[in-house]
């Protein structure tokens, strides 16, 4: 089996080592590896074999700690001890709840610059977020947890999504990574601010009940084998919101894998048809009010990964070129009220 070094070695000769300089201090794999290794066999008492490391809005390690499987996550990105506490409390009450949720086992505790929290692994497979039933499969656990979230009580802690901010504030919160830089690559980003003002204007007009939601929800957050869900993943993902909130959101991405290229966004017909599962499974159809959170949140989410990617083509990260048209292309083809008819 490889070792962590390894692993994180191969990770950062393809990609960018700037989150690991803001948690760690240094892009130095060995120093890395080392810290992650120290933190595990200090807190479970023995050394870990890795089975996997990845890096995104945080770090996630993948281990076999003698005969369990565990994943470690070092959080970064709006982590704060009191979210992540809220966090576990809720994902702990889910997984009681006969959900394909992972236990949590460890943290939150602060780890280098970052928040770590450790869970248990649960294994599945990435699918094609385009397949039809894997759709409906999506649609339909999602209204299950947005139930199931409905019973939990102890709710403080959570907070909203970062892009359902005060009309007083910026536009923009501090991008989930630090390789995108707004403010210096604003020129030609203009048009994509409009549209996200008005989604925000439009968001802040409306009202609802909030509820907990995994605003991140999508293939490449979700395990399966076969067309059955086994496993969600990315918890700090889990907020609160208003259901038509979440549902637009995870039309925007829910087909989504970033490992292929493009990221398999959806289409603008694929998207339409996600809020139409959803609503089947929820067997009440959506009212005026909802229909317009739906379509003002789907918005704003595609302007935000729009703005992201932009980022990356102004600043030449050739990676991402491919996906930062994507996003362009979808949100030109959506425009300001292009989800869902009245």
């Amino acid at each position: 089996m490889a070792r962590l070094v390894t692993l994180v070695s191969e990770v950062l000769a393809d990609e960018d080592d700037l989150l690991e300089r803001e948690i760690f201090g240094t892009g130095d794999p060995h120093v890395i590896a080392r810290q992650i290794e120290k933190f595990l066999e200090e807190h479970f008492g023995a050394l870990p074999e890795p089975i996997f490391f990845r890096h995104s809005v945080g770090i996630v390690v993948g281990a076999r700690l003698d005969e369990q499987e565990v994943v470690m996550k070092v959080h970064y990105w709006r982590a704060s001890l009191q979210r992540l506490e809220a966090t576990q409390r809720v994902q702990l009450e889910l997984s009681l709840m006969d959900l394909p949720v992972p236990r949590p086992l460890f943290g939150p505790l602060e780890f280098g610059a970052g928040v770590a929290t450790v869970e248990e692994l649960i294994h599945g497979d990435i699918v094609d977020g385009h397949d039809i039933e894997v759709r409906k499969v999506l649609a339909r656990e999602l209204c299950r947890l947005i139930a199931a979230g409905r019973k939990i009580t102890n709710i403080d802690g959570l907070g909203l999504p970062a892009l359902l901010a005060d009309p007083s504030a910026p536009l923009w919160p501090t991008p989930h990574s630090p390789r995108f830089d707004f403010e210096a690559t604003s020129q030609g980003a203009e048009w994509i601010d409009d549209l996200a003002w008005s989604a925000r204007r439009r968001l802040a007009a409306l009202s609802g009940e909030l509820v907990i939601g995994h605003l991140d929800w999508r293939v490449g957050n979700l395990g399966f084998v076969g067309t059955g869900l086994t496993a969600i993943y990315d918890w700090d993902s889990i907020g609160l919101a208003t259901e038509a909130f979440i549902v637009g959101s995870a039309a925007a991405t829910f087909s989504s894998d970033w490992s292929k290229p493009g990221g398999s966004l959806p289409s603008l017909d694929e998207m339409r048809a996600f809020v139409a599962d959803y609503q089947n499974v929820r067997e009440k159809s959506f009212d005026a009010e909802e229909i317009e959170a739906i379509d003002a949140a789907n918005l704003i989410l595609i302007t935000y990964g729009a703005r992201c990617q932009h980022s990356d083509f102004s600043l030449s990260h050739d990676s991402s070129t491919g996906l930062a048209e994507s996003w362009i292309t979808l949100l030109r083809e959506r425009g300001e009220l292009g989800l869902i008819a009245y």
